[in-house]
């Protein structure tokens, strides 16, 4: 393993879950069971209206939940009004804080569920959202063609009339963000007259919406897709179906294992939105990294002969420190030394030692690291 493999071996793979940035995606979480239409401000966690009045519906209520509110998935379901004609002169709409602020140029995935509630009511054609970098808090006047905000949406719905049906319906779209915002409005922007509707029996056009998501789409930075060596195992992040990591445009999965050196073209490729985002990953022929330890033989025989005659410490590495000592059996120190290249030839004073065991401690510090290092130690001089 080269030297940034060692470093990134600690990064544990496994799947990344999509970041949803819309807190209480599925209406779950409440302050107060609602039980009468339009409570939302006061009953709902983290959504809010500023002047129309959605419904709230939980599981929490029990029997005064009407079956044709029942939610997608979870205990929770709002539902809005698309039309001024159909709901006293005013459209509704849903505010919501994100979780973090969207990222300029950065591309985002939208998703909702939606299905009408009831056959009966009127069906249209016009769901939008909008993003703001501030809360939108403007009051529009009540009537059939003023009671709506006049916004420029951001995402529209463009496949006609949502018809009833038993099947909810998904809203998706890809987003580029403008930068900073913060704010996410879902509702019916245009006024009834650019309001595509299909007349029911009932008077009304009451939609639920259910599971709603905007999840960044951008690959991480970090230990996953940093730059290595050749050989080094790359443990990808896992996402959803609708998105595919592909690496000099070849789909890969979760491990993959560079095996040449040079630039890796790194792509997120997403089901609706196309090649969201990429970066080249640097794969380099990195050496074998250095492990610095100190060896110590155990026994020297200086008798001449050309081999083992002396006594050293072997080391790969420098030292910023060193120091080095040795004893004979009644504690008399017969050797020392602070110089790293030394060479012990087995005498004192200019007299040869005899043959036996003497015991050593040595001191040292690597250059460039801050730990200190000792350790005692033997060595039997042969005769």
């Amino acid at each position: 393993m080269g030297a940034l493999g060692f470093l990134l071996a600690i990064y544990t793979p496994g799947p990344l879950p999509a970041q949803n940035l819309i807190p209480n995606p599925g209406f779950e979480e409440i302050w107060k069971c609602p039980t009468a239409g339009g409570q939302i401000n006061g009953y709902l966690k983290n959504w809010f209206t500023t002047f129309s009045t959605p419904d709230l519906y939980h599981q929490c209520a029990g029997l005064w939940m009407p079956l044709w509110s029942e939610p997608r998935s979870g205990n929770g379901v709002v539902t809005i009004s698309n039309l001024s004609s159909t709901n006293g002169g005013l459209h509704e709409y849903m505010h919501v804080k994100l979780r973090n602020s969207l990222v300029k140029d950065s591309l985002y995935h939208f998703s909702a569920w939606l299905r009408p509630c009831s056959d009966r009511f009127y069906h249209t054609d016009q769901f939008h959202v909008v993003f703001s970098d501030t809360l939108v808090s403007f009051v529009p006047l009540p009537g059939p063609q003023a009671g709506y905000l006049p916004l420029t949406p951001d995402i529209k719905w463009q496949s006609g009339i949502i018809p009833w049906g038993e099947e909810w319906i998904l809203f998706e779209d890809c987003y580029r963000a403008r930068g900073n915002e913060q704010y996410m409005i879902i509702g019916n922007f245009s006024p009834d007259a650019l309001t595509t509707i299909d007349t029911g029996t009932l008077l009304g056009d009451v939609y639920r919406w259910d599971d709603i998501a905007i999840v960044p789409l951008s690959l991480p930075r970090g230990p996953a897709l940093a730059d290595r060596c050749e050989g080094d195992t790359m443990w990808l992040p896992v996402y959803s179906e609708d998105i595919t990591i592909t690496i000099d445009g070849t789909p890969v999965s979760e491990k993959y294992i560079p095996e040449r050196a040079g630039s890796l073209d790194v792509r997120m490729v997403h089901r609706l939105c196309g090649i969201v985002d990429s970066l080249q990953v640097q794969i380099s022929e990195c050496p074998e990294p250095v492990i610095c330890d100190v060896f110590l033989p155990t026994a020297f025989s200086p008798n001449n002969d050309g081999n083992n005659d002396e006594w050293q410490v072997h080391t790969p590495c420098s030292f910023s420190y060193f120091k080095v000592a040795l004893f004979d059996r009644w504690g008399e120190q017969i050797f020392s030394t602070s110089h790293p290249d030394f060479s012990w030839d087995g005498t004192f004073r200019g007299q040869l030692m005899p043959g036996g065991v003497y015991a050593g401690y040595i001191q040292y510090q690597w250059e460039g690291i801050g730990q200190g290092f000792s350790q005692t130690f033997h060595i039997h001089l042969l005769r």
